[in-house]
């Protein structure tokens, strides 16, 4: 197991202990509306948590069916992964073209949304490593 796997593991367990605590423990630790504040924020962080990991985990399923490097393991523009993985699966370029608004749009527009979608999870990523 990685160091960064066992931090991250060491950093659920921690907000289980802490989201496990009966409402008298935790206000007897801090205040309640504290104890609201941190409660409803560290959902919020656990969510958000959630999604990044599904959106890296659909994003390399996406490229590894394509045969294209998956996000972590080369730093390629992301007009360039777009367009991999748009010219290696003709049924994924065709969904692009038909995702948004029921069929109405076109590729150019589903391309600029999922540039936008691979520029945030780089962004992501990125906020990752620097806080690791």
């Amino acid at each position: 197991m990685s160091e960064k796997e066992r931090v991250d593991r060491l950093d659920e367990a921690i907000i289980e202990e802490i989201l496990g605590l009966s409402d008298s423990e935790a206000a007897g630790l801090v205040g309640k509306d504290d104890v609201a504040a941190s409660r409803k924020d560290l959902l919020r962080a656990k969510g958000m948590v959630g999604k990044l990991r599904l959106a890296r985990a659909k994003t390399d399923v996406a490229l590894h069916v394509a045969g294209a490097a998956t996000a972590r393991s080369g730093m390629r523009a992301d007009g360039q992964r777009v367009l991999s993985l748009r010219k290696s699966d003709p049924v994924l370029d065709k969904k692009m073209t038909l995702a948004a608004r029921s069929g109405r749009a076109n590729a150019e527009a589903d391309a600029a949304s999922l540039d936008e979608d691979l520029a945030e999870l780089d962004a992501w990523e990125a906020e990752d490593r620097d806080q690791s």
